[in-house]
Order: structure tokens, then sequence, then C-alpha cells
């Protein structure tokens, strides 16, 4: 009985919170971001000839690039995702609220995206002790003592 007035109770307060609104356009913009990671798996699927869903995906909006919206990093949670390495991780820009798959697709154990900018995208660290550092080259990441021609 609890989690059914929990339930109402956030039903409630979410409409409260949408009619109270000035700007529309938020909700819009909520209801973008569901397609916006839907497109990003969608680029995925064509990339690697795969037919995941959204569901096989842990999902985490950062700034992946310098401006000021965020971001999509999505987790691979399922079987041929995973392995002894880890999972595969892959990184999606939000451009004008249209999904941009980056070349990327590297496996660890945790992602962090660092508060360092290189080429105008965040330095990305995979992994725990031995964490490898990649940086932009202006088209893709590299490992970080890769050379930048």
């Amino acid at each position: 009985m609890k989690s059914i007035i929990a339930g109402v109770a956030v039903v409630v307060f979410a409409l409260v919170t949408f009619s109270q609104l000035s700007d529309k356009n938020l909700l819009a913009s909520v209801i973008t971001s569901d397609s916006l990671e839907k497109s990003c798996v969608d680029a995925i699927n064509e990339r690697d000839s795969l037919h995941t869903t959204i569901h096989e995906y842990e999902i985490r909006h950062e700034r992946i690039n310098a401006d000021r919206t965020n971001d999509v990093v999505l987790k691979g949670t399922q079987g041929g995702q995973c392995g002894s390495a880890g999972c595969v991780y892959e990184l999606c820009l939000n451009i004008k609220n249209k999904a941009k798959l980056i070349s990327f697709g590297y496996a660890g154990q945790g992602l962090i995206v660092k508060n360092v900018l290189t080429n105008g995208m965040h330095d990305i660290s995979i992994g725990q002790a031995n964490a490898v550092v990649f940086i932009w080259d202006g088209t893709r990441y590299i490992f970080e003592n890769t050379s930048i021609n």
C-alpha cells in the first residue's frame, strides 16, 4: 500500500511541476533526452551490425566535449559486452539534441571523464588501479602516451 501511495505522489509531483513551468520546451527536452539515448544505441547497432536495445546499457550523462550540454556515456551490460577486462563503453555527443557517436568502444572496470580538456574534449580514464588515460587527437580518442600528429 505504501508503494502505491509513493507512486501516486511521484506522478502528482511531476504533473504539478510540469504544469507550473513557464518554459514548456523543458518537457520537449526531457522527451528528446530519451530519443537521444536511443539514437546512440541505434548508431552502435548500425556501426557494429548488432541488435541491442537501450535496456542493455547503463546510461549516464556527462560533459564529454567543451560545450555546456551533457553528453551520453553508455556502458554495455549484457553477455558479449562484458568480459575479464570489464565492460565496453561508448561515447555519444549531444549536438543540438542530435546524437553523434564518436569512435571509442574500449572495455574497462569503470570510466571517468576527467576535468582536463585536450583539443576540446575531456580526457577519459578507464580502469582502477592501472587506469589508462585517453586524449582526443582531434578526430578520435587515443592512448595518452600516443603522439598526436
